[in-house]
């Protein structure tokens, strides 16, 4: 009954989001494209510098985690999934019903992520196997690039 009552409720929310976006959107679309591009090419003209473009906001450099951050976030997200699933376990055998629910949602997540965990291993591993570094040459090919034997007849 209360998880009618939840789904009932996202309907509403969703039906009247998509209700206020359609009554926000431009009927002419491409009218609306043009008053982008317009705006666009302003922005493009007053961000011009002598050097070329100057960015309207810093840049980030890419989020990268080293194989030992994301082997320790791997392993603190598993330990927050086993809590959560012990949790709502207790939960599910004092409350029943509902909570019951929630515990098998929490237990269908923690198995997604062991079988992701899983899959993600193999890849490496095959990965691993496949990778073949060329042999080295023993000697050094002396060659002449084609233009610059030919010549203008000297």
């Amino acid at each position: 009954m209360v998880l009618l009552l939840v789904v009932i409720g996202w309907l509403a929310y969703l039906g009247s989001w998509l209700w206020n976006r359609r009554t926000e959107l431009p009927v002419d679309s491409v009218h609306s494209f043009s008053q982008q591009l317009s705006v666009l090419s302003a922005l493009d003209r007053t961000s011009r510098r002598a050097g070329g473009y100057r960015p309207l906001a810093p840049v980030p450099e890419p989020f990268r985690l080293t194989r030992r951050q994301a082997r320790r976030r791997r392993r603190e997200i598993f330990f927050f999934l086993v809590a959560a699933a012990t949790v709502s376990l207790a939960l599910a055998a004092v409350l029943g019903g509902v909570a019951l629910y929630g515990h098998l949602v929490v237990d269908a997540t923690l198995l997604a992520y062991v079988v992701l965990l899983i899959r993600i291993q193999k890849v490496a591993a095959e990965r691993r196997a496949k990778l073949r570094y060329l042999p080295q040459p023993q000697y050094q090919l002396q060659y002449e690039p084609a233009l610059a034997r030919t010549g203008t007849g000297a």
